[in-house]
């Protein structure tokens, strides 16, 4: 019974391994999930210093590092690259695939306590543009 319960362990913990996945890259302290993908939705409520109302943003972060964010009113892509997460600073950064301008995106968790995001675009030759999120549950 022991060998068999042994067993059962050893493998429940290669299975989740398996599933779980994680590389990390010590020199940068990039860490990728590769066996995951993260879908969800925001909710862009300020842009620049101006409020908004019901501007949702749909955002598909997928395993193979590629990923692509949605304006949901206008039905438009917003950014579509590629994904890395830094665990040392908490950001994940995006690298536009649109080699015209350039765009990079940073997305910080704005409050430890709440579920807000600050993001900042920077495309080439321009100022940043500062986007705070809220996360909505579905």
């Amino acid at each position: 019974m022991k060998k068999y319960s042994l067993f059962c362990i050893i493998i429940s913990a290669v299975l989740l391994l398996m599933v779980i996945n994680v590389s990390c890259n010590k020199e940068s302290n990039d860490i990728s999930i590769e066996s995951t993908d993260f879908v969800g939705m925001w909710e862009a409520v300020n842009y620049n210093g101006q409020n908004l109302h019901s501007r949702k943003i749909s955002y598909w972060f997928k395993s193979d590092g590629s990923c692509e964010i949605e304006d949901n009113v206008q039905s438009s892509l917003i950014m579509e690259g590629r994904w890395f997460f830094s665990g040392q600073d908490k950001r994940i950064t995006v690298i536009s695939n649109n080699y015209q301008y350039n765009a990079t995106l940073s997305i910080l968790w704005y409050s430890k306590y709440t579920n807000r995001f600050k993001a900042m675009v920077k495309c080439s030759g321009e100022e940043s543009e500062i986007i705070y999120l809220r996360t909505l549950i579905q």
